[in-house]
């Protein structure tokens, strides 16, 4: 990979996870050396998939350094798990030379495990007690606590006469 692109992909790299913080992970691979064993150029946020510089290749790694790969499409929030049970939303983004031929790889992986503790906890909440029943409306004054009363036990309020509480009849 040419030296202006990978200096280009390590300040994005650098950028992006700075923007989304500790749980979001950027990797970029220069597999233009075809060396399976050393593909990481940067890796930021490494503790989340677990993996450092010095780390082997992941498969998408190695599927990309397949002989005569060309053109491969890059593939946009997809779901991955790690060996620790933690789900990453990810994106992949190839490199390519001239010919098509993939020189790197830019790859984002997002852990989502919080995100989606919390929306469990969340969710257990807001679906607590009245469920599948509409909420109950809390009167803000006197007439309509009146109104909700009535029609409770099944009287149209418009049929009661309020001269007493409102001055209308």
């Amino acid at each position: 990979m040419q030296e202006t692109t990978l200096d280009l992909l390590k300040r994005l790299a650098k950028a992006l996870s700075a923007q989304f913080g500790d749980n979001c992970e950027i990797v970029v691979h220069d597999i233009s050396s075809g060396d399976p064993e050393n593909t990481i150029a940067v890796i930021e946020n490494g503790h989340v998939s677990k993996r450092n510089a010095s780390a082997g290749p992941s498969h998408i790694a190695l599927e990309a350094m397949k002989e005569g790969r060309r053109n491969i499409p890059d593939q946009y929030n997809y779901l991955t798990q790690t060996a620790d049970g933690r789900i990453l939303r990810s994106s992949t983004v190839y490199i390519n030379d001239d010919e098509g031929r993939p020189v790197g790889i830019f790859c984002i992986n997002y852990d989502l495990t919080d995100l989606m503790m919390a929306q469990s906890v969340i969710n257990n909440i807001v679906q607590r007690g009245n469920q599948g029943r509409e909420p109950q409306h809390i009167p803000t004054n006197v007439n309509e606590l009146l109104d909700d009363l009535l029609e409770s036990i099944g009287i149209d309020p418009c049929n009661v006469c309020t001269y007493c509480f409102n001055g209308k009849e």
